[in-house]
């Protein structure tokens, strides 16, 4: 959250001290902005627009993720006065959580190579929901090293070296779930874009600078519990070894072959 102090808008080009243009200097980069103006005794659109950018840094009827706002204060001379303002507490709150119908949330089709690629998440209280619905469906996790899943999280389900092996190996899901933004690794992101068709994206936000061909908006944690209750069937266990296979062999040659190398600060740190 922003607050700006800046000087009168009558101000802004005549070369006075200390003064540019602050309007929407921040550009597209936060979620909202608004100049409030010279204040008056009232303060009658502070609430008004209090109320609006809380709603902008938590998200917006989940329309977009939260994120940074912006509002700016000009100030004119004198900038105290014998006038006596109250100093009301306001109580804003107008966020309006969707309401999610668990009998609108589509079923994972029944799949032999589940795959689930887990990127950067805003929201972290899923992690249990996604490792039981992997194990349940066989199906491994690419976990981004933001992914909130990589670290601090005990399953053989979870893959780490992905990076490593999908330059090498022939690789074909046929199914995609996509949770969280898409994954720093390059050579991952190449593959998501040839398995487009078949990935869906999940998410609380409307889609979001995301190109997705499948998109569902669901809270996570209520999409993999309802995917746990009502799946029965299971993905191939040949399917899932292998990748487990690959990526422990990767893990125990940089284990025995690299002594020193930047992950053992997090392996040593979990």
């Amino acid at each position: 959250f922003i607050f700006s102090a800046d000087r009168p808008g009558t101000l802004v080009g005549t070369g006075a001290n200390q003064t540019i243009d602050q309007k929407e200097i921040f550009g597209n980069h936060v979620r909202f902005f608004h100049d409030m103006g010279l204040p008056k005794k009232e303060h009658d659109q502070l609430e008004r627009y209090m109320g609006e950018a809380i709603c902008h840094l938590k998200g917006v009827n989940y329309k977009n993720p939260p994120g940074p706002v912006h509002l700016n204060f000009p100030f004119d001379e004198p900038l105290f006065s014998n006038d006596k303002v109250g100093s009301e507490k306001y109580l804003i709150d107008s966020i309006q959580h969707i309401d999610m119908k668990k009998t609108s949330i589509r079923m994972i089709p029944d799949s032999k190579k589940p795959l689930f690629v887990i990127g950067a998440n805003i929201n972290g209280n899923f992690q249990d929901d996604l490792i039981s619905l992997a194990e349940k469906i066989n199906a491994p996790i690419l976990a981004d090293p933001l992914s909130q899943v990589r670290y601090g999280f005990k399953s053989e389900n979870i893959i780490s070296h992905y990076d490593i092996f999908l330059k090498k190996i022939d690789f074909e899901p046929d199914f995609v779930l996509r949770i969280g933004f898409k994954p720093t690794s390059k050579i991952l992101c190449n593959h998501l874009d040839q398995w487009k068709e078949k990935t869906l994206l999940v998410s609380p936000y409307f889609q979001h600078n995301d190109d997705c061909s499948n998109f569902v908006q669901s809270l996570i944690d209520e999409y993999l519990k309802f995917q746990i209750n009502v799946i029965n069937w299971r993905g191939d266990e040949k399917w899932l070894n292998t990748i487990k296979s690959i990526d422990g062999k990767i893990e125990e040659f940089i284990s025995l072959e690299v002594n020193m190398h930047e992950g053992l600060i997090a392996r040593v740190c979990q």
